[in-house]
């Protein structure tokens, strides 16, 4: 997972409909608010990227982490998951 900024420029409410889906993955339980809290969101440019600037990245905690073994897979079989090494995270937004 990166620890860069993710921002959205919401000119006149352009992406207000996203943000509204969004928001109802929240609440529907398919999106952790944590996650969706890490949206910047501004109408302004400047003030966009002055929260960017500031942004700090917090620390991600790792959703896969049991062995494939665990998941009840026989030994030796690939879990596509655990194919890209232990440093990815698997983030939702």
């Amino acid at each position: 997972m990166h620890r860069k900024p993710v921002a959205l420029l919401n000119v006149a409410g352009y992406y207000d409909r996203l943000l509204a889906m969004l928001d109802h993955a929240v609440g529907e339980g398919f999106v952790e608010s944590e996650r969706r809290e890490q949206l910047i969101v501004d109408e302004d440019s400047d003030r966009l990227l002055e929260r960017m600037a500031g942004y700090d990245a917090p620390e991600v905690v790792r959703w896969r982490g049991r062995k494939s073994t665990e998941r009840g897979r026989r030994s030796g079989e690939l879990d596509p998951c655990d194919a890209v090494g232990d440093t990815a995270d698997i983030s939702l937004l």
